[in-house]
């Protein structure tokens, strides 16, 4: 729980992969015990996946392609692009299923690939 006050409550959703959109109910279970839930209000949509990352190492100004499935999840562009926690300088061109980057300078790291839609 994120913030809550007697109207609201911010969450952030658990990570559930599924194969296609999954609607599902919602529950709240409060302080004395007392469960208020709503039924089919929230929707699991299907996560993206990266298939390959090639090269799968270079340095500053290196061209970078990564392909996959879903890569915008359910946005409609690449907002931002991470190599081993460095945002990359360019995006050079994005779909939803190939996005081509110029990695930035960083200390020599190793990490994970990371695509925020």
């Amino acid at each position: 729980i994120q913030s809550q006050n007697a109207t609201q409550i911010v969450v952030v959703a658990a990570f559930e992969s599924v194969v296609g959109d999954k609607l599902g109910d919602v529950s709240i279970t409060v302080d004395n015990g007392q469960t208020v839930d709503g039924t089919d209000l929230w929707t699991t949509k299907i996560t993206g996946e990266i298939a390959t990352v090639t090269p799968t190492s270079g340095h500053f100004g290196t061209t970078v392609t990564i392909t996959g499935t879903d890569l915008f999840g359910h946005g409609t562009s690449a907002a931002s692009v991470t190599l081993a926690g460095t945002e990359v300088s360019q995006v050079v061109s994005s779909t939803n299923t190939n996005i081509v980057v110029i990695a930035a300078a960083s200390a020599a790291q190793t990490g994970n690939v990371v695509i925020t839609a």
